[in-house]
């Protein structure tokens, strides 16, 4: 089941490894991305196999992308 979360990916990252956001972004279904100028970074809010199943009004969560550099794999999402 898809659940509600939202995320960070900074400018610099987006700029300098594309194809980690793009491993990063296809785990999720974006729903809102807004740029966030006073941190430099986009952040997002989307639905994912990967986010904890929330109750009706909850707020959504935050989380970290956990991803392998070496094998340039997603690994999974860690609640801030």
């Amino acid at each position: 089941m898809y659940s509600l979360g939202s995320f960070y990916l900074s400018r610099e990252l987006i700029n300098n490894n594309l194809s980690m956001c793009h491993v990063i972004l296809s785990n999720v279904v974006v729903i809102r991305a807004e740029m966030m100028y006073e941190s430099d970074a986009i952040f997002y809010t989307g639905f994912s196999h990967g986010f904890i199943e929330l109750e009706l009004g909850q707020k959504a969560p935050l989380y970290l992308p956990i991803y392998d550099l070496e094998t340039r794999q997603f690994i999974k999402w860690d609640k801030v």
